[in-house]
């Protein structure tokens, strides 16, 4: 069988989807809700990238190829689709992505799928090329496990995969085959994303793992720190937003050659962002705290909160708290310039006042005495002293000024940014704020004076 011939078409992967209906209360130990059924939009938009994708493989684009058949099946959640990320892996190569796929299909698609017999053959075949256990080893649902106590935070797995042997072999001994990651295909916004690995202690490798949000035209580079007998890279729930996170890992010996890759910087591993998804990080992890919080405390299950929180966004994405950063930082910038150049414009105004009453002085028959030539008084070092520190302060007086009216400017902008957010938050939600709550405030500066307005709704 040719290697197209071995895709489902779409339509045969766009069969009913069957939902299950979440439970009116979920109750503590209860499953995550099933996701809701896709929209006939949805539909669509995986049609379209399914067909891209076919048309990718066609052309032998295997590494674009696999991103629109794992969009797809975003969109769709029809499990049938993954027969087609996992095979399109295997001809990238990657092993490790393609045994994934291949055993999540076995799990998720119907028994009587067309292609569940290759499937089966491909996985074991793959699984014993890894080394993998002959269950399959780490479960394919990122080998997360619910908490004890019932709660929404589910920590990575303790055991990180395969158990450090009993007798150390030399590190040269040790191949790719003893890296084992799972991979994670999915993650709710606003909260840190935990990524575990195991390397044999005694192999002496570095794996670093690559992440970026979308939107980032380079990936960060984080080194995986041990916890326990695992490794453990962090993605900060500030990057956790929008539709998905992108990563890799790289496995080097201590020579800096490389040993292993999961992903690839041209075909890194996707993770999408889905509110509904089960948290995935270690609660007792306390660095880089800084996801979104809730309920006014830490997130998850460990402190580090406080009552400040991280909303994700860019300087001019009014709400987030760059933006926040930016627009006080632009007011208090204005605010503190034209300060300054009042103030050096005040002290320029007085030398000046103080040169024209010492010349009016100089000029004056009373002061000079009569017939002796006027002007009757010199202008002095004193004198010259002080025009010098005059045309100084005038100097700044101008600069700052026209730095505090740029700041101005930029203040400005934010503030009406932050002002039309609200007005359109306000236009289709009630708003019942009153007193100190309802205050909005911006700054007020034209050639002659320097001010603000400000409005209270009481």
């Amino acid at each position: 069988m040719t290697l197209i011939g071995r895709f489902l078409s779409f339509a045969l992967v766009a069969v009913a989807l069957v939902t299950v209906p979440a439970p009116a209360h979920a109750q503590p130990g209860d499953k995550p809700a099933e996701p809701a059924p896709p929209t006939p939009a949805q539909l669509e938009q995986a049609k379209a990238a399914f067909i891209e994708g076919k048309t990718l493989f066609d052309a032998k684009k295997f590494d674009l190829a696999v991103e629109k058949f794992k969009e797809s099946y975003r969109l769709s959640r029809n499990p049938l689709l993954l027969y087609n990320v996992a095979f399109t892996f295997d001809q990238l190569g990657q092993k490790d992505l393609a045994h994934f796929y291949y055993a999540k299909f076995l799990a998720d698609a119907p028994a009587d799928a067309a292609q569940r017999p290759e499937a089966v053959t491909r996985e074991k075949a793959l699984a014993k090329e890894l080394g993998k256990e002959p269950d399959g080893g780490t479960p394919p649902d990122g080998g997360t496990k619910p908490p004890p106590d019932g709660g929404n935070v589910t920590p990575p797995p303790d055991d990180g995969g395969k158990k450090p042997p009993r007798n150390p072999k030399p590190p040269s001994a040790y191949t790719a085959d003893d890296f084992q990651h799972q991979i994670i295909e999915d993650a709710p916004p606003g909260r840190p994303l935990d990524l575990t690995a195991f390397s044999p202690e005694e192999a002496g490798w570095i794996v670093t793992m690559f992440y970026r949000g979308g939107g980032d035209a380079k990936f960060t580079s984080v080194q995986m720190k041990p916890r326990y007998n695992e490794l453990v890279g962090r993605i900060p729930a500030k990057v956790m937003a929008g539709s998905s996170v992108q990563y890799y890992l790289e496995v080097r010996n201590a020579q800096g050659e490389m040993i292993t890759r999961v992903g690839r910087p041209a075909s890194p591993n996707i993770v999408y962002i889905d509110p509904k998804a089960r948290p995935r990080y270690y609660p007792d992890l306390t660095d880089d705290r800084d996801w979104v919080d809730d309920n006014g405390g830490g997130g998850g299950g460990g402190g580090g909160g406080g009552g400040s929180s991280y909303v994700p966004g860019g300087y001019l994405d009014a709400g987030s708290t760059k933006f926040k950063r930016a627009k006080w930082i632009a007011t208090g910038g204005a605010v503190g310039m034209l300060g300054v150049s009042l103030t050096f414009y005040l002290l320029a105004a007085d030398m000046s006042a103080s040169l024209e009453s010492e010349a009016a002085l100089s000029n004056s028959s009373s002061r000079c005495g009569d017939g002796v030539p006027k002007p009757c008084r010199s202008f002095n070092a004193e004198r010259q002293a002080i025009q010098t520190a005059g045309e100084r302060n005038e100097l700044v007086s101008k600069i700052s000024f026209g730095v505090g009216v740029a700041f101005t400017g930029l203040a400005g902008y934010l503030w009406y940014k932050e002002i039309a957010r609200g007005d359109k938050r306000a236009s289709t939600t009630a708003s019942t704020r009153t007193g100190l709550d309802s205050l909005v405030a911006a700054p007020m500066v034209d050639a002659d004076t320097v001010g603000g307005a400000a409005m209270v709704r009481f």
